[in-house]
């Protein structure tokens, strides 16, 4: 019984320490370059003039993407650039990749 109960309470820590890390939006931007490097670092620069940096990145020049679903934020980030279409992107909140904003999904927005 004291187990069940050890490990309820470990569980209502853990997970409400993950609903504490709130994203940030960018608001509507537009893809102005995509970068993408051997080994699968894809950076991302847009036409913010401040860019969203709810971890407190130390870079801020471009966003990053990696981790799981990179090939379809890539494919989402591509289409926003080709077709010159307004994105707003999520970024994550807790934490830094390569010292830059981490991108988490990518919203295409119909002008």
């Amino acid at each position: 019984m004291h187990k069940l109960i050890r490990r309820a309470i470990l569980c209502i820590a853990v997970c409400s320490s993950f609903s504490a890390i709130a994203n940030d939006n960018t608001g509507n931007t537009t893809v102005t370059h995509v970068e993408v490097w051997q080994g699968g670092s894809i950076y991302v620069t847009t036409s913010e003039t401040t860019k969203t940096n709810p971890a407190s990145c130390s870079y801020t020049g471009t966003y990053k993407v990696s981790g799981m679903g990179t090939e379809l934020l890539h494919t989402q980030l591509l289409s926003a650039l080709v077709t010159s279409t307004t994105a707003k992107l999520t970024i994550y909140s807790g934490g830094c990749e390569s010292n830059r904003p981490v991108i988490v999904a990518v919203a295409l927005v119909k002008d």
